[in-house]
């Protein structure tokens, strides 16, 4: 609990307006337009707050494409399982496309992205 504080008060403004507007469980989820609008931030600089708020802040916000669509605070363990899947899935799907595109194994392609991974982590 402390450590979420901490997180909270590290945030800018226009971040903690942006958590705020996104509702808890996935059966709420609101779409990138709607939360543009209820915020008054851009729908571009929305998906970057957003993917700040994942990548640093550690917020459990999934997304979805089906109905309804949009972003949603992560509420339990089967939301958390369908999105993980969903981004596991995505990022196969892409490696595959690069292994296709560049003519290298997907094994290849596999081992250039952890050792690009490894090589930013001791930046």
């Amino acid at each position: 609990m402390a450590e979420q504080l901490a997180l909270e008060f590290e945030m800018t403004i226009e971040e903690r307006g942006i958590l705020a507007a996104i509702d808890k469980g996935r059966m709420r989820a609101r779409s990138a337009g709607d939360l543009a609008r209820l915020t008054n931030v851009p729908e571009r600089r929305l998906r970057q707050v957003i993917r700040h708020l994942i990548d640093y802040h550690h917020c459990v916000i999934g997304s979805a494409t089906d109905e309804p669509p949009g972003f949603y605070v992560i509420t339990d363990p089967g939301e958390l399982a369908d999105v993980l899947g969903t981004l596991r899935h995505r990022g196969i799907s892409i490696l595959v496309r690069a292994a296709r595109i560049s003519g290298n194994s997907l094994d290849e392609i596999f081992k250039q992205g952890r050792l690009e991974l490894e090589a930013e982590a001791t930046r």
